[in-house]
């Protein structure tokens, strides 16, 4: 049987997101202005300077989407992250941990999202270093699988945190 968890977005998220892709796409554009008028005054340092912001911009914002988590599947043997074009695989016999967690002030995101698209990427909050694959604040599992700790939320934590905690205990008997 296979079950299926939605990994829907907060409100905190989707106002974030609206505000910050419309910031993004703003800067993304004023930077191309200025590219095209580099461009005419050849200007080369102006011009690479703003090349790579151009780029820094569109790459963050589409790792934000790209590993910004839709839904997860719980098959016989592991469950599965899907992305919107990433998929992370998670064995149940392999999962030391799966706890209720929350963010707290001490988390220092090292590298990511801290919610455009979610909470997504590397941070650290003092004990552990995390993945976070999460949209939802309030939903949050700490999953720590092969010795690495990740935070997932999808809609009804708590019964996918009971589901993935009775898989492990039967595959470890």
């Amino acid at each position: 049987m296979v079950e299926y968890y939605n990994c829907i977005l907060s409100k905190r998220v989707k106002i974030i997101t609206l505000l910050g892709s419309l910031m993004i796409l703003f800067l993304i554009l004023i930077t191309f202005i200025h590219l095209l008028i580099a461009i005419k005054a050849i200007s080369i340092e102006k011009i690479l300077c703003l090349l790579f912001i151009e780029i820094m911009f569109v790459t963050l914002y589409a790792l934000s989407i790209i590993f910004s988590p839709r839904f997860i599947y719980c098959k016989t043997d592991y469950f599965e992250l899907n992305c919107f074009f990433y998929l992370k695989r998670f064995f149940y016999a392999e999962i030391n941990s799966c706890k209720r967690v929350y963010l707290s002030s001490n988390d220092v995101r090292l590298f990511g999202s801290n919610g455009i698209w979610g909470y997504i990427g590397y941070l650290d909050n003092g004990q552990h270093r995390y993945y976070s694959f999460a949209n939802n604040e309030k939903e949050l599992l700490e999953i720590e699988y092969r010795g690495r700790f990740y935070l997932i939320s999808c809609e009804n934590s708590l019964l996918f945190q009971k589901t993935i905690n009775e898989k492990r205990i039967i595959k470890d008997l």
